[in-house]
């Protein structure tokens, strides 16, 4: 990206100064190498995005009615006590958040208020709360309790999130059922374990499918993310410019923003080195 910036720059800089001895552009030479560029940025920046959960861990909620045991379920995933569970409804109603490694990478459960008709103002907040936070997480296990079955209140719950779920879960396997588990869902019980291997495996998976392949170009830091930006923004800027009969030394002024963006990434580069690219590839002066 440094040099196909670097190599256009040059052109135009090389026209500016001298155009006795260098012949007059092209359009859309200049149009098709800034898109060349600018498509590489944004497909690097996009590419960027994919640094927060492998920074900071794939988020997933534990969402459902009231008394469907997600504290239980998040509990026996932790392999601790870590929430606070009963047998009456409305316990949970803060957002608790725990850190786990699944298949080497890091992922964070996110317990939240059960779904219900609040008895108070308070519960009221943390359903809310609680929901806001399933809808911003990156992807959300519909718990419900399989010795009650699927009713109005999952179907209540699946709408307020407004997505599907990675996956439905139907908690309390190791009570009589209701009925059989709802298609798709995957049977557990927090009590006896049953089902948890299986779902920390699809998990496994699915958080394999959203991490970027192996030696995928990858922006580490949000300096770095910053850097693209503020080259990706020259670019653009310079090709607007000149689809807009701009002067190339206009033009210019976005090319060498977009530079100096991309040397801060190197911490190298200098003016030298565009003036060695000028007079390396025309005939200056001859």
């Amino acid at each position: 990206l440094r040099e196909s910036v670097l190599d256009l720059r040059a052109r135009w800089e090389a026209r500016v100064d001298f155009p006795e001895d260098v012949p007059d552009g092209n359009l859309a030479e200049d149009v098709a190498g800034l898109d060349g560029a600018i498509g590489r940025l944004e497909a690097l920046l996009e590419s960027s995005r994919s640094r927060r959960p492998l920074r900071e861990g794939w988020r997933v909620a534990l969402v459902g009615p009231a008394n469907t045991g997600k504290s239980s379920l998040f509990n026996a995933l932790l392999r601790r006590e870590r929430a606070l569970v009963s047998p009456h409804p409305g316990t949970t109603r803060d957002v608790l958040e725990e850190a786990v490694q699944v298949g080497g990478y890091p992922l964070v459960f996110l317990d939240v208020a059960g779904v219900r008709a609040p008895a108070d103002p308070v519960e009221a907040m943390g359903v809310a709360r609680g929901l806001e936070a399933a809808r911003g997480a990156d992807g959300a296990l519909l718990v419900y309790d399989l010795s009650r079955g699927w009713g109005g209140e999952e179907e209540a719950v699946l709408r307020a999130l407004g997505a599907e779920p990675l996956l439905a879960l139907a908690n309390k396997a190791d009570l009589p059922p209701a009925e059989v588990p709802r298609p798709g869902a995957l049977a557990v019980s927090a009590v006896t374990g049953e089902g948890l291997g299986e779902l920390v495996g699809r998990l496994g998976a699915w958080v394999e499918s959203q991490a970027p392949p192996p030696g995928a170009d990858l922006l580490a830091t949000d300096r770095q993310a910053a850097c693209v930006a503020g080259a990706l923004l020259g670019c653009r800027r310079a090709r607007e410019s000149l689809l807009a009969g701009g002067t190339e030394e206009l033009a210019l002024q976005g090319l060498q923003a977009a530079q100096a963006s991309l040397e801060s990434l190197f911490t190298g580069g200098s003016q030298e080195d565009l003036y060695d690219r000028i007079f390396s590839s025309f005939c200056i002066g001859k």
